[in-house]
């Protein structure tokens, strides 16, 4: 049995009560849970020099190196990488790296 409680303000509760209905839409939900990805928008993509960024950071070249490469300072690369993984809602680089992947930005 599922129940659904309100704030103790509210005068009503809704139960619901194990049915063939009821388990039927929990695997339904489930399933489609666990084949589901994180949400982006799409058409979001990077510009100018920032399209590199990600395809550089897959080649697993150092931050100098990607100055190198860009004409930037190293800590224009710290900030940038920093602000792209904000952005994509990751914590490592490799997992930037991978959201660069899914969305076709390598």
């Amino acid at each position: 049995m599922i129940s659904l409680w309100r704030p103790a303000t509210a005068d009503s509760v809704l139960i619901i009560h194990t049915s063939s209905l009821l388990t039927a839409l929990r695997a339904l939900f489930e399933s489609a849970w666990n084949r589901a990805s994180p949400y982006s928008v799409k058409g979001d993509t990077l510009s100018g020099d920032n399209r590199r960024l990600p395809t550089l950071l897959a080649a697993r070249l150092t931050d100098e190196s990607i100055a190198r490469q860009l004409g930037w300072h190293p800590s224009t690369v710290q900030r940038r990488v920093r602000r792209l993984m904000d952005k994509l809602g990751v914590r490592t680089r490799f997992q930037a790296g991978m959201h660069a992947q899914r969305e076709g930005w390598l």
